[in-house]
């Protein structure tokens, strides 16, 4: 089986959503970021810059993309970077739990994971979160199928 490495979409996409915050914040649940989304160790004084965002950003790549290959599924580069893309902001479990995991198994190709990928919920999100989810998770779908990164859909 093929170990797949993210392409630059996944870099793409992510930095679209997230502007990169050099200020530890805390996201809608509580939860202590900093660059792009980062939550690995960050505590509330850290400040960073640039280029050690960026480095998080890679090393959380990194991650998302060896929990996708040890799931040996056998995907396209497209499928695999929104599979990545999937990972990093709603996590494995988020995967593992819905229907999506199931369906991309019976089915790779299969146009019912495009509706799962806009499944994706979390009940304690407010109205903007909840939008931003759910455009994140078109762009996911149609990077999926299409491999092409279309930000206004």
């Amino acid at each position: 089986m093929t170990e797949f490495v993210a392409s630059n979409k996944c870099f793409t996409a992510i930095k679209h959503y997230e502007p990169l915050r050099c200020f530890a914040y805390k996201d809608y649940s509580g939860t202590l970021r900093v660059g792009y989304y980062h939550a690995k160790n960050v505590k509330s004084s850290d400040v960073i810059n640039d280029e050690i965002a960026n480095n998080y950003l890679k090393e959380d790549i990194q991650e998302c993309e060896s929990r996708i290959n040890r799931l040996t599924l056998n995907p396209n580069q497209n499928q695999f970077d929104a599979l990545v893309v999937f990972i990093f902001y709603f996590g494995i479990s988020s995967m593992i739990e819905s229907d999506l995991l199931k369906l991309i198994r019976e089915n790779i190709h299969s146009i019912a994971i495009y509706d799962e990928f806009l499944k994706t919920n979390n009940v304690n999100e407010g109205f903007h979160e909840k939008m931003n989810r759910l455009k994140r998770c078109r762009t996911i779908a149609e990077l999926y199928f299409t491999g092409k990164l279309d930000f206004t859909a």
